[in-house]
């Protein structure tokens, strides 16, 4: 059940960023550091990211990224997600006890639950691997 609701809530991020106006745009390259438009093939737009709805008292800017112009399919930085991710499960949801941990390691990059189930998405071998995806 509880796998449910966390995946329920990923998916309702998801669809409430797809449906958010265009904010303000800063080019910047992989590592954040700011390129001029015209050199720069990644690049990222904050939006506003309402949990429940326009009208709830929780909402915060989200940067997403696009690669080369490509507008339809958004990146996001895994670091913030696991960062709201732990906001909502714990201010909101009044989850006891959740905590999803960030590590990153050159290109490989480590989430890991309370419980000790972790994700890893390793960009070099192009891979997402997870201990036990029930647990995560």
């Amino acid at each position: 059940m509880r796998k449910l609701v966390s995946l329920m809530l990923s998916l309702v991020i998801l669809v409430q960023i797809a449906g958010c106006a265009l904010g303000e745009e800063t080019v910047m390259d992989y590592d954040g550091v700011e390129t001029p438009k015209e050199e720069a093939q990644w690049y990222s737009v904050s939006y506003p990211l309402y949990i429940y709805d326009e009208e709830t008292k929780y909402s915060v800017e989200m940067p997403l990224f696009f690669f080369d112009g490509v507008e339809d399919l958004p990146w996001i930085d895994l670091e913030e997600a696991a960062d709201i991710l732990n906001t909502v499960e714990t201010s909101l949801l009044k989850t006891t006890g959740y905590h999803l941990a960030y590590e990153r390691k050159d290109r490989v990059i480590t989430l890991e639950r309370e419980n000790g189930y972790t994700m890893t998405a390793d960009f070099d071998a192009n891979t997402i691997t997870f201990d036990d995806f029930d647990g995560f």
